[in-house]
């Protein structure tokens, strides 16, 4: 079981981050095209003003991507530092304590960025008439699905813990 389950759960984790990935890729090459085409009608004195909104729109979402990405990876320096200093049982235990305080963190963002999305519903931006809420959204998926990446890590280190009887 044990097997198959940490077989499922990585296979998520890759087809999750290569999707991601994907979306980052091409929202990454629109943010340049829009940011070169923004210096470049700067220059010649005629400022597109449609390029400020894309910005805002393609960061938010690919800051929103790349945090579920670093986090599926366990790729956070600072939090790398405190968990490479125990071995054994206590690094489990530092693992969890560090990934539940991080899953509280990323469920309080959850239910702000989610009020944020609710409040925001009648705003529109002012060139695109989109509601403003598709801005929040990047930030509602991006801590939902950390808080679920989190979990899942937890449970699958207790799935992989090995069980001694005496």
């Amino acid at each position: 079981m044990r097997t198959k389950f940490n077989h499922t759960l990585n296979r998520f984790f890759d087809l999750t981050e290569t999707i991601f990935s994907f979306f980052n890729a091409i929202l990454v090459t629109i943010m340049i095209v829009v940011v070169v085409l923004d210096v470049f009608s700067t220059l010649l004195k005629y400022p597109i003003t449609i390029t400020t909104e894309l910005t805002g729109l393609t960061f938010a979402w690919i800051t929103g991507f790349s945090g579920v990405i670093i986090t599926m990876r366990d790729g956070n320096i600072a939090l790398d530092i405190v968990k490479t200093k125990f071995k054994g049982t206590a690094k489990i235990i530092v693992d969890t304590v560090i990934d539940m305080i991080c899953i509280a963190f990323s469920w309080l963002m959850f239910t702000a960025s989610w009020e944020m999305c609710v409040s925001m519903k009648e705003l529109y931006m002012p060139l695109f008439r989109f509601p403003k809420t598709v801005l929040y959204l990047s930030m509602l998926l991006m801590f939902g699905m950390i808080t679920l990446v989190l979990l899942l890590r937890i449970i699958q280190r207790f799935v992989n813990l090995e069980v001694h009887h005496e």
